[in-house]
């Protein structure tokens, strides 16, 4: 996705690279570290559940149906999929049953915050930006 202002990240050829490679990639900060406008820089769409609009509807689509939130060009945001845990099996499940396609249609781009995962088939990557005042 385009982004006016964009400044590119030492992270970002690693984040190609593992949805190239495995096909979703799970990245991980504290608040306010550029998750996701990082994110949605390598995504071509999103889904947002923890946007109020409809009173947090785009929550209860992905409690009923996870698999639904994944539909959408690819590679896809899904910003904090935590608060609808399924949607990690979803993400698994999909980059599974689809495994040649990592290279030319990578599957997602999840991220999450303040949340750790120490066992997962899908990789991390952890971002922190630490702030400098002048």
């Amino acid at each position: 996705m385009e982004l006016k202002e964009y400044k590119a990240r030492v992270i970002d050829k690693k984040i190609d690279t593992y949805l190239k490679i495995f096909g979703a990639v799970l990245i991980e900060g504290p608040k306010w570290c550029g998750k996701t406008r990082t994110s949605r820089f390598h995504s071509q769409s999103q889904f947002f559940l923890a946007n109020p609009k409809g009173n947090f509807n785009n929550k209860r689509i992905a409690e009923m149906d996870p698999d639904l939130v994944l539909d959408g060009s690819t590679p896809r945001l899904i910003d904090e999929w935590q608060e609808a845990p399924a949607i990690w099996d979803a993400v698994r499940g999909r980059v599974d049953r689809n495994p040649t396609a990592h290279p030319a249609a990578p599957s997602v781009v999840a991220i999450v915050t303040n949340r750790q995962i120490t066992i997962s088939a899908i990789p991390y990557i952890i971002i922190y930006i630490r702030a400098v005042t002048l």
